[in-house]
């Protein structure tokens, strides 16, 4: 997560992490009005992975859908789609398994810090 906190806030984008009243209902949110971009996640949540997809989420609608209101599912699923290509690698696609195999997606979990479910 620092390398990743690094990168946004280079880029001009404030990270910031609060306490969220329901935080089972938010995990997150960004707006670009203001003076920074900026995105705001959860301090609730102990997933760095969990945290990580997030943020790639959020600045997915930073970047994506900068004009239009939260909420639309097409909308995230294309911030969903954008995280996932930001945080996997293409060296990851020739050790994915052909059938599915949740001890091999597991192991590859680890090695590569990401999650293959919410």
């Amino acid at each position: 997560m620092p390398r990743l906190v690094r990168l946004l806030e280079s880029k001009g984008i404030v990270l910031a992490f609060l306490s969220f009243s329901d935080a089972g209902r938010v995990d997150a949110f960004s707006t670009a009005a203001g003076r920074r971009p900026t995105v705001v996640l959860t301090a609730d949540k102990d997933n760095a992975l969990c945290t990580r997809f997030t943020a790639g989420h959020e600045l997915a609608h930073l970047l994506l859908h900068i004009d239009v209101l939260p909420g639309d599912l097409t909308h995230e699923r294309e911030a969903n789609a954008f995280a996932a290509e930001f945080f996997m690698s293409a060296a990851l696609a020739p050790e994915l398994p052909t059938r599915v195999d949740l001890a091999a997606l597991l192991s590859l979990q680890q090695r590569w810090g990401c999650r293959w479910w919410p």
